[in-house]
């Protein structure tokens, strides 16, 4: 019987090696995903940030259709054709059926001797 203790006793000892072995084991399996989860959840937050930065950066780039209007009106005065065409152009980009910045447009290319271009543009604006 003392050898039968012995054994009971060995093999709690036993039991209680593997069962912290086995606690041990379940508690790294259960930490390391939290540690790539927070990890992953940084990189996507970093990523939203930047996308709303560059979203806010791009629409404050994004100048008012009369600004850019005045602004090509500006560079014909000067006689700069190319910029003012440039300006017509980001006018157009938001608004494809206004009046002004076709004539703005027409009168780019006509001033850069593009008198075909400038036709094309003058024929969109509508007959009031």
């Amino acid at each position: 019987m003392i050898f039968s203790s012995r054994s009971s006793k060995n093999k709690d000892q036993i039991w209680m090696h593997n069962n912290n072995s086995l606690e041990q084991s379940i508690h790294d399996r259960n930490v390391a995903p939290i540690v790539s989860r927070s990890g992953k959840i940084r990189v996507y937050c970093c990523v939203v940030v930047t996308i709303i930065a560059v979203g806010v950066f791009l629409w404050q780039r994004e100048k008012p259709l009369g600004q850019l209007l005045a602004k090509g009106q500006l560079h014909l005065a000067k006689r700069e054709y190319l910029l003012a065409g440039q300006m017509a152009e980001r006018a157009l980009s938001q608004e494809s059926s206004s009046t002004a910045a076709l004539l703005l447009m027409g009168r780019a290319q006509a001033g850069t001797g593009q008198i075909v271009k400038a036709l094309s543009y003058f024929n969109q604006i509508p007959d009031d």
